[in-house]
């Protein structure tokens, strides 16, 4: 798509679900961030560059009809999400269906949200995550948390009525969540980040019209997750 078309499909009136990851993190540009990082290593902020990415993002989506974002609970998450709650002026719904994929492994945690609230001012703390951060889980668990997350902000979406929302998360979780909302647990999804997919949402039914779009990028495609 050109970037005139790109405008015309981000600002057109269908309800939507636009669904992004976060932009570049810190540990990619600086290795060593991890080993000043502490407890917090798991939860690297975003690079200069992932702020860029953000900031563009943020750009990109400020004549957009969105009126709700949800958004993983992780630092570089949620510095996304806030350069496009910032430009509409929108609060930001944390839900650890969104959390990042907790592996057979471990398990990285969030900061508390009273402690993210504090970082993140429009984070709407009335909002009930729908459900707990997840244990360890196989990638089949992911699937199925991820569906049960999306069920629920389907409801919300058509109990809000208006307006679309966006998803902020990460990679995994990011490309899942377009499989199942169009009901194609094969097909390929564009996943570099800070790029953009957005589902119009048309007769009852969801319709790819960005596949991982990285035209609002300066940088271009970055980090595609297959």
């Amino acid at each position: 798509e050109s970037a005139g078309n790109m405008s015309e499909i981000l600002n057109n009136p269908n309800r939507a679900f636009f669904i992004t990851r976060h932009g570049a993190r810190e540990d990619w540009a600086n290795p060593e961030w991890k080993v000043t990082a502490g407890d917090r290593k798991d939860d690297p902020p975003l690079s200069k560059d992932g702020q860029l990415q953000a900031e563009e993002l943020g750009r990109a989506l400020e004549k957009s009809n969105i009126k709700r974002i949800l958004c993983s609970p992780f630092i570089r998450t949620l510095q996304t999400a806030s350069q496009v709650a910032q430009r509409l002026n929108v609060k930001i719904w944390v839900d650890y269906g969104l959390h990042e994929y907790a592996s057979p492994n471990y398990v990285p945690q969030p900061l508390p949200l009273e402690e993210l609230k504090a970082q993140f001012p429009l984070i709407d703390l009335s909002y009930q995550s729908c459900l707990p951060i997840p244990p360890i889980e196989t990638k089949q668990e992911m699937l199925e948390r991820v569906t049960k997350a999306l069920q629920h902000y389907k409801r919300l979406f058509d109990e809000e009525g208006e307006g679309s929302f966006l998803i902020v998360s990460h990679a995994s979780v990011v490309v899942n969540i377009s499989r199942v909302l169009l009901g194609k647990p094969e097909i390929e999804v564009r996943c570099g980040v800070c790029t953009l997919s957005k589902l119009d949402y048309i007769e009852n039914s969801f319709h790819q019209v960005l596949n991982g779009s990285f035209l609002h990028l300066s940088g271009g495609e970055v980090a595609n997750w297959v």
